[in-house]
């Protein structure tokens, strides 16, 4: 405490609750007036580093939806922001803030790139980086040509493809848009899997049929 401004200053070195009582004095003359006052000051303990917790980034396949990955951390102040720090992520795959790797690969190869981790301390954010590698395996050896017979519904425009690792559960939309034929070729599969099939017939408006019936492939 600066003696004649009042001033409290400098770096605490412990963390707690301390009390104590101030006094001051004025200049009136002959005699000095004085008041004291009884104050506290909280000292938060200083906060663990932040550290980046993944240890590895999982494999993907070139032109197959990458599994979205959600990078972790400890320490430091929660939220965590993320960004790639050098290098780069595998064209198609993007990091976002809050550290999901997502997208569809589009080439294959193993990518070096260090991801970077930022807290929420304040005055000073706190920051750390770890290095990983992405591997993307070359597309598929195989893919899957789908047939199926006209919906007798005459509303139906067009057909919905689903896709599942697991018999008549978890189905998820493989086409972008409505297939407007009865043919539909699901290049994306990968190499000693079992993939299950199942199509709805789709109106104008998006209103959907029930699953077909399910097909079973597995892939050599």
């Amino acid at each position: 405490m600066n003696a004649s401004t009042g001033m409290i200053s400098g770096t605490p070195t412990t963390s707690g609750t301390f009390d104590f009582a101030v006094q001051v004095t004025d200049s009136t003359t002959p005699t000095a007036q004085t008041a004291t006052q009884t104050l506290s000051i909280a000292v938060a303990a200083a906060p663990t580093p932040v550290s980046i917790t993944t240890l590895f980034l999982p494999e993907g396949q070139q032109g197959n939806t990458y599994s979205k990955t959600l990078l972790t951390a400890s320490g430091g102040v929660t939220p965590y922001s993320w960004s790639v720090g050098s290098g780069a992520l595998p064209a198609g795959l993007a990091l976002s803030s809050t550290g999901t790797i997502s997208g569809v690969p589009t080439a294959s190869g193993s990518f070096a790139l260090t991801i970077k981790v930022t807290d929420s301390t304040t005055p000073t954010a706190q920051t750390n980086t770890a290095s990983f590698t992405i591997t993307i395996v070359a597309g598929a050896n195989h893919s899957v040509l789908l047939t199926w017979t006209a919906s007798p519904s005459p509303a139906a425009t067009g057909y919905n493809v689903y896709r599942s690792n697991a018999s008549g559960t978890g189905y998820s939309k493989i086409n972008s848009t409505p297939v407007s034929g009865l043919t539909y070729s699901d290049g994306t599969v990968v190499d000693g899997l079992t993939y299950y099939y199942a199509t709805t017939a789709v109106d104008s408006s998006g209103d959907e049929s029930t699953y077909s019936q399910e097909i079973q492939i597995v892939i050599p």
